[in-house]
């Protein structure tokens, strides 16, 4: 979406919403105007929300972001070894997601930000079902605001019959303890 429909488009909803998600399915840092986005929402009084798999999380993005007043960015981290997590996000380079995801956290302490809230998120699958508590742990080392376990999906808008048996087998957790979907908050300086 280019920037002036989006500022069409909020023009058009300000008045009836209050939350602007900017993503879905696709990676928001790839529009070179998201952050233009950001800031223009918010100065219209839209609490503003994005999601990243964080390759593209660099420092200069890192910058823009907190530069725009992002409210909340949603971190996905689907492995915490380079194993499971290239085998899942087919294309990423875990070292490098790392190096944007410890940078992005560790900044954000660093200037003593309150916003953007940070929750991590961790899609349980079969590659992964192993390193639930090593999720944890790195959680509470990045500080970030909240970890999020979720359950993977396969929704019936995305793939035909026949991919989700396949992806079924390839990614559904085998593990009895993760069938149904997982939800871990911070209680303090833990999670539970």
């Amino acid at each position: 979406m280019s920037l002036n429909n989006f500022k069409k488009v909020i023009g058009n909803i300000k008045d009836a919403v209050h939350v602007v998600m900017l993503y879905f399915v696709n990676e928001p840092l790839l529009n070179p105007d998201v952050f233009l986005m950001v800031k223009y929402a918010h100065q219209n009084g839209l609490y503003t929300e994005i999601s990243t798999n964080a390759t593209l999380l660099n420092k200069e993005n890192a910058k823009k972001i907190f530069d725009s007043s992002l409210d909340k960015i949603i971190i996905d981290l689907d492995g915490t070894t380079k194993e499971s997590y290239e085998q899942f996000r087919v294309g990423a380079n875990f070292e490098k997601v790392m190096e944007n995801i410890n940078y992005f956290c560790s900044q954000k302490q660093t200037l003593k930000f309150k916003k953007p809230f940070i929750e991590l998120q961790f899609i349980l699958n079969k590659l992964n079902q192993n390193e639930v508590e090593d999720i944890k742990i790195l959680a509470q080392k990045l500080k970030v605001d909240h970890l999020s376990i979720r359950a993977f999906g396969l929704g019936e808008y995305a793939y035909s019959e026949a991919e989700r048996k396949i992806l079924a087998d390839k990614f559904l957790p085998d593990d009895p303890r993760y069938q149904q979907k997982i939800r871990y908050k911070k209680n303090g300086a833990n999670f539970v």
